[in-house]
């Protein structure tokens, strides 16, 4: 389910983007270079992993638990403090709309606070200090996909053709054809 993926990181992303002592700096991936004269302070929004659980059997309904990370970048002499005050609006923002949206439609229908850490890089000159805030963004999905661009046609007809252990001959099989299943309202 790649593309509510990508549209709950676009979305975050979008919410953030000018918000934030980052201003626009506000990446919807993590392959972001930090190095070499990137104005920082920046943020990466990514998905980390999402588990996936059956929510309903028919029609098939998927529950997932998307790991959103929220990846805050800063570097000199004050970076502790930027990453610390840029987080705290980031978790204002994003509390504050518990319901991403895109088009007016939510996205999620949670997203919770789950964990911080920080870390420390260095390419050798600089050194950049890094605020990870992960949410557990939860959201539903149907097999089919309903973002799918091929619908699938609906069930008008259907043909069975059995043998008891295969051991029957063509001519003997048993047969059902079953039609009008469109006019069954």
């Amino acid at each position: 389910m790649s593309l509510q993926r990508k549209l709950i990181r676009h979305a975050t992303a979008e919410l953030l983007k000018n918000n934030t002592a980052a201003q626009d700096r506000v990446f919807a991936g993590r392959a972001v270079t930090v190095w070499g004269g990137f104005e920082l302070p920046a943020i990466c929004v990514y998905g980390e992993r999402e588990t996936v659980e059956v929510f309903n059997e028919s029609p098939r309904e998927y529950l997932r638990t998307l790991e959103l990370r929220v990846e805050i970048l800063a570097a000199g002499d004050n970076a502790d403090d930027q990453v610390d005050d840029i987080g705290d609006r980031v978790e204002r923002l994003i509390g504050r709309s518990d319901r991403l949206t895109y088009a007016k439609e939510p996205l999620v229908s949670d997203i919770q606070l789950s964990s911080e850490q920080t870390e420390f890089r260095s390419d050798g000159e600089q050194v950049v200090y890094a605020l990870i805030i992960t949410y557990s963004a939860q959201y539903r999905t149907f097999e089919p996909d309903e973002f799918s661009p091929e619908p699938i046609d609906d069930l008008h007809t259907v043909a069975t053709d059995y043998s008891l252990d295969g051991k029957q001959a063509p001519a003997d099989r048993a047969r059902d054809l079953v039609t009008g299943l469109d006019d069954a309202n």
